[in-house]
């Protein structure tokens, strides 16, 4: 079940005369803020347990998955170790690409 900080927060919901928002400070001593999400998960011992959440795009989703998560650090450490290759021209950067399909990849070597 997710539920809004308006949810959990209900003073947050009704802003004061200059649109300002105010708490009795039970929501600040738990880390959380207006329009912050949580999750809340029932636990084996019955009581539940308040976890901060991020709401995420469906079309973004991909990006977090931890696969994609970890071809994303390799790329980075290519870059960061100079593996890469610059081009300055699009006929040059096509040119760089049909490269890379005439040479077979190392799984059609075996």
């Amino acid at each position: 079940m997710v539920l809004s900080l308006y949810a959990f927060c209900p003073d947050l919901s009704d802003p004061g005369p200059e649109g300002e928002h105010h708490t009795s400070g039970g929501c600040e001593a738990l880390g959380v803020g207006a329009g912050d999400f949580i999750l809340l998960e029932r636990t084996d011992k019955g009581t539940f347990e308040l976890i901060p959440a991020t709401l995420v795009p469906t079309d973004q989703l991909w990006f977090h998955h931890p696969d994609m998560r970890s071809r994303v650090t390799r790329a980075e450490d290519d870059f960061e170790q100079g593996r890469s290759t610059r081009t300055e021209t699009p006929e040059q950067a096509q040119a760089f690409l049909d490269g890379l399909k005439k040479k077979p990849s190392s799984h059609q070597q075996r």
